[in-house]
Formats: structure tokens, C-alpha cells, sequence
């Protein structure tokens, strides 16, 4: 732990990680631990320039997070492994689906890939 604390951007932020680095090298830090979800990935991806400095970042590397983070992509990881996955069907909610379907034997409602918005196309997990 750095004392005392420092206020840093949003992970989401572009200067985030110049920011971090910068108290890095302030601090004479060794080990770097994300505190919040959304900064493993933006972590993982600066592994490289934290080693630079000395640092040690706590994350995984970047892809098999990147994998983890998208529903997508980790569903067909699982499936290439033979991993028993849920029985899934992709959707675009437009009301007429749902009246036509309605929502017996859904489980399930998840945004299938990283970036997509519910409004556009969803991936549901039926039984």
C-alpha cells in the first residue's frame, strides 16, 4: 500500500495507466493489484510497461482475460474443450420474439459479446 493514497481516473480512462505508472515510479513500487474488475484487463494490457519499471502487475495476461470478459468467446473456448455448456440461442429482442417465444424455459438473458448493448442481440440460456 502507497501512503498516503492516491486518487487515480476510472480504469475506463485513457490517462489511467499513465497515471499508475507515474506513482510507480514516484513510490518505488514493486507490485501493482488491481482493486476493481474493470482494471484487470486494462492491467493485463500494461503488464509490459509496468515490467519496465521494475513492477510486478497481479493479472492474468491479456487474451485469456479478454476470453473470460466476453460471453461469446468463452462459450466457444468451452465447447472447443468439450466443457459441458448450457444449451444457448442467440436473439435479437425485438418485441415480436417475445411475443411469439415469450420466456418458458428461458433461465437466462446475458449481452453475448463484450461490447454489445441489450438492445442489439442477446445470447438466452435455455434449460
Amino acid at each position: 500500500m502507497v501512503e498516503p493514497p492516491y486518487l487515480v481516473p476510472d480504469a475506463e480512462n485513457t490517462g489511467y495507466t499513465e497515471v499508475l505508472l507515474d506513482i510507480c515510479v514516484k513510490e518505488a513500487t514493486k507490485i501493482v493489484v488491481p482493486q476493481t474488475t474493470r482494471e484487470v484487463e486494462v492491467l493485463s494490457r500494461a503488464k509490459s510497461s509496468f515490467a519496465a519499471l521494475g513492477n510486478s502487475v497481479m493479472v492474468s495476461d491479456e487474451h485469456p482475460i479478454e476470453v473470460a470478459n466476453d460471453n461469446c468467446r468463452l462459450l466457444d473456448f468451452c465447447k472447443s474443450l468439450d466443457i459441458p455448456c448450457p444449451l444457448t440461442e442467440w436473439v435479437v429482442p425485438e418485441r415480436s420474439w417475445w411475443r411469439r417465444h415469450g420466456t418458458r424455459g428461458i433461465r437466462h438473458l446475458v449481452p453475448p459479446c463484450k461490447g454489445s448493448h441489450w438492445s442489439s442481440h442477446l445470447l438466452i440460456l435455455l434449460n
